[in-house]
Protein backbone atom coordinates (compact mmCIF):
# COMPACT_ATOMS: atom_id res chain seq x y z
CA UNK A 1 0.00 0.00 0.00
CA UNK A 2 0.85 3.55 -0.81
CA UNK A 3 0.08 6.64 1.06
CA UNK A 4 1.91 10.01 -0.75
CA UNK A 5 1.65 13.78 0.41
CA UNK A 6 1.91 16.39 -1.76
CA UNK A 7 2.06 19.95 -0.83
CA UNK A 8 1.65 22.91 -3.55
CA UNK A 9 1.63 26.42 -2.30
CA UNK A 10 -1.63 28.53 -3.36
CA UNK A 11 0.70 30.90 -6.28
CA UNK A 12 2.03 27.68 -7.81
CA UNK A 13 -1.47 25.52 -8.14
CA UNK A 14 -3.14 27.80 -10.74
CA UNK A 15 -5.93 26.79 -13.05
CA UNK A 16 -4.60 23.44 -15.23
CA UNK A 17 -1.62 23.11 -12.85
CA UNK A 18 -0.83 19.32 -12.02
CA UNK A 19 -0.57 18.83 -8.35
CA UNK A 20 0.99 15.29 -8.74
CA UNK A 21 3.96 17.26 -10.97
CA UNK A 22 7.67 16.08 -9.94
CA UNK A 23 6.18 12.56 -7.91
CA UNK A 24 6.84 10.05 -9.98
CA UNK A 25 6.38 7.55 -8.06
CA UNK A 26 2.65 9.06 -7.64
CA UNK A 27 2.07 9.59 -11.17
CA UNK A 28 3.42 6.97 -13.43
CA UNK A 29 4.86 3.06 -11.95
CA UNK A 30 5.07 0.19 -13.73
CA UNK A 31 2.62 -2.34 -11.69
CA UNK A 32 -1.18 -1.93 -11.41
CA UNK A 33 -2.70 -0.38 -8.66
CA UNK A 34 -5.96 1.47 -7.21
CA UNK A 35 -6.42 4.83 -5.61
CA UNK A 36 -8.45 3.72 -2.46
CA UNK A 37 -8.55 7.35 -1.20
CA UNK A 38 -8.49 11.10 -1.72
CA UNK A 39 -8.16 13.76 1.23
CA UNK A 40 -7.89 17.38 0.28
CA UNK A 41 -7.15 20.35 2.67
CA UNK A 42 -5.64 23.90 2.75
CA UNK A 43 -6.16 27.32 1.04
CA UNK A 44 -8.03 29.57 3.40
CA UNK A 45 -11.43 27.99 3.91
CA UNK A 46 -13.38 24.62 3.01
CA UNK A 47 -14.48 24.69 -0.45
CA UNK A 48 -12.22 27.30 -2.44
CA UNK A 49 -9.99 24.83 -4.31
CA UNK A 50 -11.10 21.38 -6.46
CA UNK A 51 -9.26 19.49 -8.61
CA UNK A 52 -9.91 16.60 -11.12
CA UNK A 53 -8.23 13.14 -11.26
CA UNK A 54 -7.51 12.18 -14.39
CA UNK A 55 -6.13 8.41 -15.43
CA UNK A 56 -4.37 9.13 -19.03
CA UNK A 57 -5.88 11.85 -19.37
CA UNK A 58 -9.35 10.86 -18.64
CA UNK A 59 -11.31 12.13 -16.14
CA UNK A 60 -12.33 9.87 -13.24
CA UNK A 61 -13.30 12.10 -9.84
CA UNK A 62 -13.42 15.78 -8.69
CA UNK A 63 -12.51 16.65 -5.23
CA UNK A 64 -12.32 19.66 -3.17
CA UNK A 65 -10.34 20.90 -0.41
CA UNK A 66 -12.75 19.77 2.70
CA UNK A 67 -10.73 22.06 5.48
CA UNK A 68 -8.25 24.21 5.75
CA UNK A 69 -5.13 22.98 7.14
CA UNK A 70 -3.67 19.39 6.48
CA UNK A 71 -5.78 16.86 5.51
CA UNK A 72 -6.78 13.77 8.40
CA UNK A 73 -8.72 11.15 7.97
CA UNK A 74 -11.97 12.75 8.83
CA UNK A 75 -10.92 14.00 5.30
CA UNK A 76 -10.57 10.98 3.08
CA UNK A 77 -12.88 10.35 0.44
CA UNK A 78 -13.20 6.80 -0.51
CA UNK A 79 -12.46 5.77 -3.97
CA UNK A 80 -11.66 2.97 -6.04
CA UNK A 81 -9.98 4.39 -9.17
CA UNK A 82 -8.12 1.50 -11.44
CA UNK A 83 -4.47 2.43 -12.71
CA UNK A 84 -3.20 0.46 -14.79
CA UNK A 85 0.84 -0.32 -15.22
CA UNK A 86 2.70 2.61 -16.41
CA UNK A 87 -0.64 4.68 -16.68
CA UNK A 88 -0.29 8.92 -15.70
CA UNK A 89 -1.91 10.15 -13.01
CA UNK A 90 -2.85 13.72 -12.58
CA UNK A 91 -4.59 16.25 -10.63
CA UNK A 92 -5.43 19.27 -12.56
CA UNK A 93 -6.56 22.55 -10.64
CA UNK A 94 -10.32 23.08 -11.81
CA UNK A 95 -10.72 25.96 -9.06
CA UNK A 96 -7.21 27.80 -7.78
CA UNK A 97 -6.57 28.37 -4.16
CA UNK A 98 -6.65 31.86 -2.91
CA UNK A 99 -3.69 31.71 -0.32
CA UNK A 100 -2.11 28.85 1.75
CA UNK A 101 -0.98 25.85 0.78
CA UNK A 102 -3.01 23.08 -0.79
CA UNK A 103 -2.56 19.58 0.92
CA UNK A 104 -3.26 16.52 -0.52
CA UNK A 105 -3.00 12.96 0.23
CA UNK A 106 -3.40 9.77 -2.00
CA UNK A 107 -3.28 6.26 -0.68
CA UNK A 108 -2.80 3.27 -3.08
CA UNK A 109 -2.74 -0.45 -3.39
CA UNK A 110 -0.98 -2.40 -3.63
Amino acid sequence: MGLEFVTIAAATAVLDYDIFQGNEYLRRVNYPRVVISVACAGSTAAGDTAFDLKVNGAKLASFTNRAAGWPTNDHKQRVAIPVPANALIEAEITDAALTNPINVEVETVP
